[in-house]
């Protein structure tokens, strides 16, 4: 999950959100497991390249070969949300962006 390469994309995807939970990311420290943080940044990827599409949790759990449960799970541990308001807070942000630059 917390991985300090791709801690800019938490923080940047949180502070676009205007998210609370940014605070509570786990700090460097802690170990992770690396085959987790690679289905996180999948799911989040996944999310971030088709966004404008309809998107389901069996969808994001597909681009990282994980289950829907393990989807959830890893959404509530790692962004201490579920993959669906996620989607909606990002969704909004783009649709703020685009709003604001046209």
């Amino acid at each position: 999950m917390y991985n300090e390469d791709w801690a800019p994309l938490y923080r940047e995807t949180f502070a676009r959100l205007r998210c609370p939970a940014a605070v509570r990311l786990p700090q460097p420290a802690q170990r992770r497991d690396p085959v987790r943080d690679d289905a996180v940044k999948a799911m989040l990827a996944h999310i971030h390249e088709h966004y404008p599409e309809p998107l389901r949790v069996q969808d994001l759990a597909a681009a990282a070969f994980i289950s829907q449960r393990e989807c959830y799970r890893l959404f509530q541990q790692t962004l201490h949300t579920t993959p669906m308001a996620y989607l909606r807070g990002y969704r909004l942000q783009m649709a703020r962006r685009l709003l604001t630059e046209s």
